[in-house]
């Protein structure tokens, strides 16, 4: 006899979290690009921003899950040149989407018999594959014409929007806290 103690295999959720980028810091001849934290000022060991989003995932098992995210990102950096003493500062808003593959190296789920070899805390890994929504043309800091700040979340427009595809790879560790509660933190690398 098979009891089956995983109540719900189709789950949502929302994500918040901080996202980094690093990239190109010489994209041509003469520049140097170097990615900010805007929060803080002389931020360029840590060029991290917010990041949120939604997730829906399907549980085949107790070790295999199937997920799909959406998260919102934005980054910031700074552009110099040559023979110039006043750098420029850029904005662009990124949006992800993956899909991945978890797997969960312990059994995990959420049983009330505690005679049974499911886990509610357990590390996970994770693969699959991505595409990342964004304007070609980054948002500048300040105003061209007269002077004032734009805004620090640019919005992606359709007309200016482009795409890369990713990699990405996570892990992290899942607690169950519920048998329709769960907390998760994760490290999300995406390798494009």
């Amino acid at each position: 006899l098979f009891v089956n103690a995983q109540t719900q295999n189709v789950e949502l959720g929302l994500q918040v979290g901080a996202g980094f980028f690093i990239g190109n810091s010489n994209p041509a001849a003469g520049y140097t690009r170097t990615h900010e934290f805007a929060w803080m000022r002389d931020s360029e060991n840590m060029p991290a921003f917010e990041t949120f989003g939604g997730v829906v995932r399907y549980r085949f098992d107790y070790r295999w899950t199937l997920q799909a995210q959406a998260m919102r990102q934005r980054t910031r950096f700074k552009e110099e040149w040559e023979g110039s003493d006043k750098p420029l500062y850029f904005y662009n808003g990124i949006w992800n989407f993956d899909m991945m593959a978890e797997f969960n190296i312990l059994k995990y789920g959420f049983v009330e018999n505690k005679n049974a070899k499911i886990y509610t805390v357990t590390p996970y890994v994770a693969l699959g594959l991505g595409t990342s929504l964004y304007n070609k043309h980054a948002t500048y800091r300040w105003g061209l014409n007269d002077g004032k700040m734009n805004s620090p979340y640019p919005m992606i427009k359709a007309k200016d929007m482009t795409a890369a595809m990713y990699i990405p790879f996570a892990f992290g560790m899942k607690l169950r806290m519920a048998s329709n509660w769960q907390f998760k933190v994760a490290c999300q690398y995406n390798l494009y």
